[in-house]
């Protein structure tokens, strides 16, 4: 069992785009039908891809939850459900998020796999890998002056620095914390609309 986990523990995600690439569909067609017939080869191929991309992240799953994985689907029809809805979030995740995924269930202390939401989670970059401080650390830098993060230096625009450094030192730090906040925030919508965007221009792989 232990050689067959490993076995299974190696195997990859297939790599989209590279795939994609390496695609020559057939240029004895007219010009528009090359067109045509390139898109429409593309989206099979591609779709062949994502099937073969959540064929792996089962058999990797399988893998690290050895029995709790295989365990909880009770035939064949329930494992092809499982995936239908394990690959609609696959297909909003590149291969290193994914790839980013498994680590973390293998380096989890729980016997038991995640669900969607929680593996999707898992995928995402933590706020300290996006560059995002601490609400105290934001705030010391802010009082000195230290605007070298983004975050905050964009918080610093919408302060009024001398109304600010005119406020009691309890008001001072729940404005700087309430805008910081609301940074914040922004911030990780642009992140979601940059996602948003990389998966529709169908750059997955990882």
């Amino acid at each position: 069992m232990k050689q067959v986990s490993e076995t299974l523990s190696k195997i990859k995600m297939p790599d989209i785009l590279e795939a994609q690439e390496n695609q020559n569909p057939i240029s004895t067609l007219t010009p528009a039908q090359t067109v045509s017939g390139s898109q429409e080869f593309l989206t099979s191929q591609r779709q062949k891809l994502l099937t073969q991309r959540v064929d792996a992240f089962f058999l990797r799953m399988a893998a690290i939850y050895p029995y709790k994985w295989s365990g909880q689907f009770a035939d064949v029809n329930a494992i092809a459900i499982s995936k239908n809805e394990w690959q609609e979030i696959l297909n909003k995740l590149t291969n290193q998020e994914i790839t980013k995924g498994l680590s973390a269930c293998k380096e989890n202390k729980s016997s038991f796999p995640p669900t969607i939401g929680e593996f999707f989670n898992l995928c995402m970059p933590a706020q300290k890998e996006l560059g995002i401080m601490a609400v105290e650390r934001a705030y010391v830098s802010y009082c000195n002056e230290d605007y070298s993060n983004p975050i905050v230096r964009e918080s610093s625009k919408l302060i009024n620095r001398y109304n600010w450094g005119m406020s009691s030192s309890v008001d001072a730090r729940r404005e700087f914390k309430s805008v910081y906040k609301l940074c914040v925030e922004e911030f990780l919508e642009e992140q979601k609309e940059k996602r948003l965007l990389l998966t529709h221009s169908g750059e997955i792989n990882g």
